[in-house]
């Protein structure tokens, strides 16, 4: 058995140093060189051997350690109860708040603009009926005076129309009258001739006075015509006249621009002085209470809805503005479809009506916000979050602490949840379902239940 101490250093050099001193007087050759080398290296296995069976003696006389008994594992996951019913998962979209009424207000009259509201600047609102801007209103003064007085020289020459139309019935009836006599006193001649107290010509002489008489009463209806004719004319005269004083009236009603209704002026381009033309645009305004939200839906979701027994006109929409660090919530309701359906966009846009009662700071056109809805329906539905599904055909549920694998059909995806319901026929009902993510999952596995961190 060797020495468990080894001889220390100093020893061999000194044993190396007396050799050397033995060698060079003799023979100073590769001989001693390669004996030297030798006895170093015997002199260095020794060592290591000798440290090597220290450290087995050390590891044999180490007591022995107690062995814990083998137990099983158990997974640590969270679970969900989940019910069975019908569900709808919700569509999220982006969409840009529009105004539902906007009106371009224009010049109605030519002229040059005397005054200006101070208010008619973008971004006030105004109240319907408000003065926005007045034109200069001397030459539709004027022309109110000068319909007027048309008017009322119309009027003058109906009167005196309707004056000689009497004068002409007057003398009508006078004229009527004596060819009555005059048709009397020929019959009474025509008796007398018979009898011979009447001469020839007396009778001819009373049946021209009846001839004569008959002419004038047929020139007097004649000239009754004419004047019931000029009165007809006269009256219409005067109806157009009167349309000239209510346009003359309405033209410089039109002089002063007054907003339709209550809104926020969007844009305006109108100062006192400024020389403007029929149809000119001067103004811009809005109806800020009745914004909408402009959305659109993909093809698919809008062939879903659409396909449903309930409208999709007048379904609730939740409207989210995001605005001073916090999302404001309004509730709306889909009021129209677009006019047209844009191919290139790949989608149907809808319009939904804002209820802003609920927002605290004054919504304005062009706010980009994001509309909630709920989608189709499915039943028979359970609700469960995207980390449940594994292979996208099962889940895993809890039975007496262990698992048990349910097969599944994905039906729809509700954001980061998915709607599934049973594969096989099993009810899913009232089950409880792994929600977790493990890497060894299967049938049978032991599993704890722990409590999610608040």
């Amino acid at each position: 058995m060797l020495n468990p101490d080894p001889q220390p250093v100093d020893d061999v050099e000194s044993v190396d140093q007396s050799v050397e001193q033995q060698a060079t007087p003799a023979n100073p050759s590769g001989l001693w060189l390669a004996t030297k080398t030798v006895i170093s290296a015997a002199l260095a296995i020794a060592i290591i051997a000798g440290g090597v069976f220290v450290m087995q003696l050390l590891i044999a006389a180490r007591p022995e350690v107690p062995q814990r008994p083998a137990s099983e594992r158990q997974i640590a996951v969270l679970t969900q109860q989940v019910v069975q019913t019908t569900h709808s998962p919700t569509i999220n979209v982006f969409g840009e708040v529009v105004a539902g009424r906007l009106v371009d207000l224009r010049a109605l009259v030519a002229g040059e603009i005397t005054d200006a509201n101070p208010s008619l600047e973008a971004g006030r609102r105004i109240e319907a009926g408000t003065s926005l801007l007045e034109i200069d209103r001397f030459s539709y003064e004027g022309a109110v005076v000068e319909a007027e007085a048309n008017l009322a020289e119309a009027v003058a020459r109906l009167a005196e129309a309707e004056a000689r139309l009497g004068l002409e019935e007057g003398q009508l009836a006078s004229a009527e009258d004596q060819l009555e006599l005059a048709e009397r006193d020929l019959e009474r001649a025509e008796q007398l001739a018979g009898t011979g107290d009447l001469t020839d010509r007396a009778l001819d002489d009373r049946r021209l006075i009846v001839s004569q008489r008959s002419q004038t009463v047929e020139q007097r209806r004649a000239n009754l015509a004419i004047e019931e004719a000029r009165l007809d004319q006269q009256r219409a005269a005067i109806q157009r006249l009167e349309w000239r004083v209510a346009q003359a009236e309405r033209d410089l009603e039109r002089t002063a621009l007054l907003a339709p209704f209550s809104g926020v002026i969007r844009s305006e381009s109108a100062e006192p002085g400024r020389l403007v033309s029929v149809n000119d645009v001067l103004a811009t305004i809005y109806d800020d209470s009745a914004l909408n939200v402009r959305f659109t839906l993909s093809d698919s979701q809008f062939g879903r809805l659409a396909g449903e027994e309930t409208a999709l006109v007048g379904r609730p929409i939740t409207v989210t503005w995001s605005t001073g660090g916090q999302d404001v919530i309004l509730p709306g309701t889909i009021d129209r479809l677009d006019a047209d359906i844009a191919a290139a966009s790949g989608g149907v846009a809808l319009f939904g009506q804002v209820d802003q009662s609920a927002a605290p700071a004054a919504l304005r056109p062009g706010a980009f916000v994001s509309v909630a809805m709920a989608d189709q329906a499915f039943g028979a539905t359970i609700r469960v979050p995207e980390t449940a599904i594994y292979n996208s055909d099962h889940v895993f549920a809890v039975v007496d602490d262990r698992l048990q694998r349910r097969a599944i059909e994905l039906v729809a995806w509700d954001g980061a949840f998915a709607l599934v319901r049973s594969a096989d026929g099993t009810s899913l009902d009232g089950a409880e379902i792994v929600t977790s993510r493990m890497t060894d999952a299967g049938d049978g596995v032991a599993i704890r239940r722990i409590t999610p961190a608040s």
